[in-house]
């Protein structure tokens, strides 16, 4: 009989025969690796304590098993995902291991509202705010409209050439801000943006980064949930 444990921290690599209770905080979609052409998907999940975790699901097989299962806001019992040390470099929350979930992992969902977890919180910066963390290090949040997408356009960097496009964002005061997609951000959530951008959707971004260059520009860091 597997063990209920009440948070991700009890869970690291010596554990067996447990479970976890869940909500899924964040979700991407599906990712090339750049050392390789392996598929994979990278969720964060949280327990009721405030914890997180990295997941990761590799294979395009084993997520297209996953991504209709697991879904954003929803509560979950996970079961026996690999668990494994991250590097530094490669976390994306305070949490020194990452689960990788296969073909072997349980996954109940918790439909009993009374059991579900409440939805995780942000501290959306108000555009007004934005000159506070420009050219800093940190990381902001955002939540605005997409009104406009800008055709993609090849830019020379120091590594080579990248592919980017630039979402048109405005605020409740109609503040126009620029965001900027990277790359594979722009095969996956841009060209998910531009789908829908006559509908107005409202767009929360997550982790950006806030540069200066003819004005505020952002440049993409982690996802976009629309």
């Amino acid at each position: 009989m597997r063990k209920l444990y009440n948070s991700i921290k009890d869970i690291n690599p010596k554990t067996r025969n447990w479970k976890v209770k869940v909500v899924v905080a964040e979700k991407t979609m599906t990712r090339t690796s750049m050392q390789s052409p392996t598929k994979y998907m990278r969720l964060i999940l949280a327990d009721s304590q405030g914890n997180k975790v990295q997941v990761v699901i590799f294979n395009q097989r084993e997520i297209d098993m996953f991504d209709h299962l697991l879904h954003i806001i929803r509560t979950y019992y996970i079961h026996n995902a690999i668990v494994k040390p991250i590097k530094p470099e490669h976390r994306i929350v305070d949490n020194v291991y990452q689960w990788t979930i296969n073909a072997t992992t349980l996954i109940e969902e918790i439909s009993n509202d009374d059991s579900s977890l409440s939805a995780p919180s942000f501290s959306f910066v108000p555009f007004v705010e934005l000159h506070k963390h420009m050219d800093y290090s940190a990381l902001v949040d955002v939540i605005a409209v997409a009104i406009d997408v800008c055709p993609a356009r090849q830019l020379q960097t120091r590594n080579g050439s990248s592919t980017i496009q630039e979402v048109i964002l405005i605020d409740q005061l109609l503040k126009p801000i620029i965001l900027t997609m990277w790359d594979q951000f722009v095969t996956n959530e841009s060209a998910a943006i531009a789908q829908i951008i006559t509908t107005r959707p409202v767009i929360m971004a997550i982790r950006l980064k806030v540069v200066s260059h003819n004005g505020k520009l952002f440049s993409k860091k982690n996802k976009i949930l629309a």
